[in-house]
């Protein structure tokens, strides 16, 4: 099994617009090169909010210091881009 990252696009009420596996791993590593995940969102006119979920692999359920930091850098960008980011999950 590999670590993998989702980005669910949603529109200004929060529906779905798009489900995107953005990035696949190792089975304990996962690059996000930010550029990528904000120019998918780019893509969508209508999106306005975004929704990451990622995998563990082990089975762990508690997000590590580097989930912490990608979480943080991501809030940052969105709001500088004028996007919610509504969870990391």
């Amino acid at each position: 099994m590999q670590e993998k990252l989702f980005l669910l696009i949603l529109d200004t009420k929060n529906k779905i617009i798009k489900k995107v596996v953005l990035f696949s791993g190792t089975i304990n590593l996962l690059h996000i090169d930010m550029k990528v995940l904000f120019k998918t969102l780019l893509k969508f006119e209508n999106s306005n909010n975004f929704i990451i979920a990622h995998n563990h692999p082990s089975g762990e359920l508690t997000a590590s210091v580097e989930d912490v930091n990608v979480k943080d850098n991501i809030k940052k960008a969105s709001k500088i881009l004028q996007y919610n980011f509504l969870d990391f999950v």
